[in-house]
């Protein structure tokens, strides 16, 4: 990244707590928390009631007791330090234990999403440096050549030592864990955080919403993103349970069913899985224990708002958060109950202290957002090691970095964070970031496909809410049936749901301006002469299905 001099930067004082969590009994952390070994804290947690549910899903139910078991046979069986594993995670407790065990066992995670295609894994694999692969037994194949495979069971198979001590765990430093997200160069790219920043997140979360052993969190966001694996372990260092749940292959009446047997207080669930689920029947029992629903990873509208408030009790709090993997929590907030002002979008929340923030090229007070921290990514994966990247070090602070989001915000007089567009092409779709570079990588390898180009398009839902779709535009030559029968099994074999164009338009060329660019005005109005196309509705399944 190139130096980014006379930037004028601010310190965020701390966010403001929500009344509710203020009142609520807290046990607190301790003050070395996110320096303290992971497994001292999961045996402290433990050490509240070790029969007490720590993971639980629509089969099986594993206890503290045994989750503290699972971790060490697990950690005992990769040895100390060797070199990076991937894990290729089931949202099972069984496959988040395995993740733990080898965190305690001092591996570096390369964390791979179960439900994501073969093909784009074994990508990931390609160049990951991974000394092995950690899998449930039935996973499929993946085509990398001399990668030994782990049975997760295998892991837990051995002979249990309760008085065995882990190794020295991660420094504050060390890279402990690798998250992929979609790739501006048509690849999925790692992005390297520390055990350090990923406990400090979770105190974020302890100490916002007074986190303790009588909470129940569902989370129904992707369970391998740096997010979803901060909250976890916030409940699971607190002695609460965690109720896993897979939208794409549990459905929604499982959602319904597991938030009302499990009693569930804390519910994370982007906007787009809310507007579903809060017009279903029933939903006002299954939300009758909330405490707190955080809406994160996408913009919410002030009709979202409303529709989750004539559901929720009325003493749950809704919050939202503004994140990355690259920059971790950068604002959060619990939404004031007279909430007035502010327009159809809900603000990202207040800017969180502990960072420094400015606004790059501001105009008319919205500029690209730039962040610096210890929170901020160390770096990204290549080649098997962690180089900086997008994230260098900070010049002015040891042990900070910096990284333009490339976001557009704008930040109120009241401190509030109020995002505005990308910079880029880069886009939110039902929470998860996207590069479409990396779709239109997968379009080109199909056959008869000469050029491709991938946009977001708004369209209205109900309610006044709306949804951002991607849209594929594709210049193909010969047999148009063909070459979208091809297209049908390529992106459902190569891309996750969230990933596939809901609409694809076929060009017998894509329009060009006179410099040679595609000309992007022209395809979103669809005024190309000569034009053929066809959605995607008649050929591609439903997004999640």
């Amino acid at each position: 990244m190139e130096a980014l001099p006379g930037l004028a930067w601010h310190r965020p004082r701390a966010a403001p707590m929500d009344p509710e969590s203020a009142a609520r009994p807290y046990r607190g952390v301790p003050q070395d928390f996110e320096s303290r070994p992971l497994f001292d804290l999961l045996r402290s947690a433990a050490a509240l009631d070790p029969d007490a549910l720590a993971l639980v899903d629509g089969r099986d139910r594993i206890s503290y007791r045994d989750l503290l078991r699972h971790v060490r046979l697990a950690a005992r069986a990769l040895g100390d330090g060797g070199g990076p594993v991937a894990v290729l995670m089931p949202n099972t407790p069984a496959g988040l234990a395995a993740v733990l065990g080898c965190l305690v066992a001092r591996r570096i995670v390369l964390l791979l999403d179960a439900q994501q295609p073969a093909e784009r894994n074994a990508l990931i694999l390609s160049d990951a440096g991974a000394t092995a692969l950690v899998c449930a037994a039935d996973a499929p194949a993946l085509p990398v050549a001399g990668l030994p495979r782990i049975a997760i069971a295998s892991l837990f198979a051995g002979t249990d030592d309760p008085a065995w001590e882990p190794p020295a765990a991660f420094g504050p430093h060390d890279p402990a864990i690798v998250f992929f997200t979609s790739g501006s160069t048509g690849r999925p790219k790692g992005i390297v955080r520390p055990l350090w920043s990923l406990l400090y997140r979770s105190r974020v979360a302890i100490d916002g919403i007074h986190l303790g052993p009588a909470d129940r969190m569902l989370n129904a966001s992707q369970t391998t993103t740096d997010a979803s694996v901060a909250r976890y372990l916030a409940i699971l260092c607190t002695g609460g349970r965690i109720v896993l749940y897979q939208p794409n292959i549990d459905g929604l009446a499982a959602l319904r069913e597991r938030l009302i047997a499990e009693a569930v207080t804390f519910l994370v669930a982007g906007p787009a899985l809310m507007r579903v689920a809060l017009s279903l029947p029933g939903m006002q029992d299954a939300f009758a224990t909330l405490r707190d629903w955080t809406c994160g990873g996408a913009a919410v509208l002030r009709a979202d708002l409303d529709a989750a408030r004539g559901i929720m009790p009325a003493a749950c709090v809704f919050r939202t958060t503004y994140a990355s993997t690259e920059a971790g929590v950068v604002a959060s907030w619990a939404i004031p109950r007279d909430l007035d002002g502010h327009g159809p979008r809900v603000p990202s929340g207040w800017l969180r202290a502990g960072m420094e923030v400015a606004l790059l090229d501001a105009s008319q007070g919205v500029g690209e957002l730039v962040v610096r921290g210890p929170g901020v990514a160390l770096g990204e994966w290549q080649e098997g090691r962690c180089v900086p990247g997008r994230m260098p070090a900070d010049p002015e602070h040891a042990g900070w970095r910096v990284f333009r989001t490339g976001d557009l915000v704008r930040i109120g007089d009241d401190g509030l964070l109020h995002f505005v567009s990308r910079v880029d092409q880069q886009i939110k779709v039902k929470g998860v970031r996207i590069e479409p570079a990396e779709i239109e990588a997968v379009l080109r390898r199909v056959a008869g496909v000469t050029d491709a180009v991938v946009m977001a398009r708004t369209v209205a839902e109900h309610a006044g809410s709306e949804e951002t779709v991607l849209v594929a535009h594709v210049a193909a030559a010969g047999d148009r049936a063909a070459v979208l029968e091809a297209l049908r099994e390529h992106l459902r074999l190569a891309l996750p749901s969230v990933m596939r164009p809901s609409q694809i338009e076929v060009h017998d060329r894509l329009p060009r301006m006179a410099g040679g660019k595609v000309d992007l005005r022209a395809l979103a109005q669809h005024a190309q002469a000569g034009l053929v196309r066809r959605t995607l509705s008649a050929i591609l399944p439903r997004r999640g299905r």
